[in-house]
């Protein structure tokens, strides 16, 4: 990791447990001496999901100085807590160590999922359930013949499309729009796609929606197999290059 990543991770980090305590701090009147350590559990939880292990170490030892010191009698000293206070402390470190080491995990099961998913040669991409792209491999940007913009651009990442017969083809009208507006699997769809070059590319996208417990579309993801067969092709060639040439 960078330096300067390594410093905007430490700073966010820092952040998220200065409004834990603030939380906290609101929430004395109602807890008293009681759950010194709530908010600060979140804290570690949100420092180990956006930042990793070592973010959330120190968000830990922030949130431990920080309650001990504000919320833990006797309060405004380090010093003098009881039996059962120590026993609070000690339950912290153990879950929010826990914690730490589970969120670590799951960002490295992530890190090597979007590995593989970069070193596959088809162009793939997922979005959001609004369509925007949330990630794209190195095969997509191949493909298109462009970077896309995460969060700005939706429903594909090509320049533009076109139908079989050569007719444009709206982004919002593509076969992973449809997917995600309809919540279904498309296949059998064929498109092309046309690269700033000018060049077009035939391909058969793969769009699939993907559904929470309670069956509503979240995100999605697609492939693009851009190997049409050489009958299909010899099929189309003819109309496809009359309509082109009106465009």
């Amino acid at each position: 990791m960078k330096p300067s990543a390594v410093a905007t991770s430490y700073l966010v980090t820092i952040a998220v447990v200065a409004g834990a305590w603030l939380a906290r701090w609101l929430l004395d009147p109602l807890l008293g001496d009681h759950l010194p350590f709530v908010t600060f559990f979140v804290a570690v939880i949100v420092a180990a999901w956006i930042c990793g292990f070592r973010s959330a170490m120190l968000a830990m030892a922030l949130g431990f100085l920080l309650a001990l010191y504000f919320f833990v009698p006797p309060r405004f000293s380090f010093f003098g807590s009881s039996g059962p206070h120590l026993v609070g402390l000690a339950m912290y470190f153990m879950v929010s160590f826990a914690i730490a080491v589970f969120g670590e995990g799951m960002r490295s099961s992530q890190r090597r999922l979007r590995e593989i998913i970069d070193a596959i040669p088809a162009a793939i991409y997922t979005t959001d359930a609004k369509g925007r792209l949330t990630h794209f491999n190195p095969a997509a940007v191949e493909f298109s013949g462009r970077v896309p913009e995460l969060g700005t651009d939706h429903w594909c990442v090509s320049w533009k499309l076109y139908r079989p017969d050569g007719t444009p083809m709206p982004h919002e009208e593509c076969p992973m729009a449809i997917a995600l507006k309809e919540g279904r699997i498309v296949r059998g769809a064929e498109a092309i796609a046309e690269r700033p070059d000018g060049k077009r590319l035939w391909f058969t996208p793969y769009p699939t929606p993907l559904l929470d417990a309670e069956g509503r579309v979240v995100a999605a993801s697609t492939c693009w197999w851009t190997k049409p067969s050489a009958s299909r092709r010899m099929r189309h060639c003819a109309r496809v290059k009359s309509v082109f040439a009106r465009w």
